[in-house]
């Protein structure tokens, strides 16, 4: 059963940005991280019991999350076994980004 709170964040037919900061929306691919590379779809944003402040719920293309959309009985999201995984905004990517625009975006490394 999901909670009438998480309800409100859940993955809907209308796409709304995540938050006024966040590029985002539910239902955008993405990639997961900079080095690692997960590809996936946002299916949910939020608060979560597990954490302070505001997470990203990603549903992986491939079995190398963490969870199901549920962490510690309750479901944000549904997806495949180990296909969940939650991050910060701050480490997503548009999916759409080609190499040389993500080495682009990537902070750069003062070299000596």
């Amino acid at each position: 059963t999901i909670s009438p709170v998480l309800n409100n964040f859940m993955d809907t037919n209308a796409p709304a940005p995540l938050h006024k900061w966040c590029p985002f929306q539910i239902g955008d691919k993405v990639v997961v991280g900079k080095n690692r590379r997960l590809e996936g779809v946002i299916r949910y944003f939020g608060q979560v019991v597990f954490a302070t402040g505001d997470w990203v719920g990603i549903e992986l293309g491939m079995p190398e999350g963490k969870n199901n959309g549920t962490v510690h009985g309750i479901n944000y999201f549904k997806c495949a076994p180990s296909c969940g995984l939650f991050v910060r905004a701050s480490i997503l990517q548009p999916e759409s980004l080609t190499a040389k625009d993500r080495m682009a975006s990537s902070p750069k490394l003062n070299m000596v």
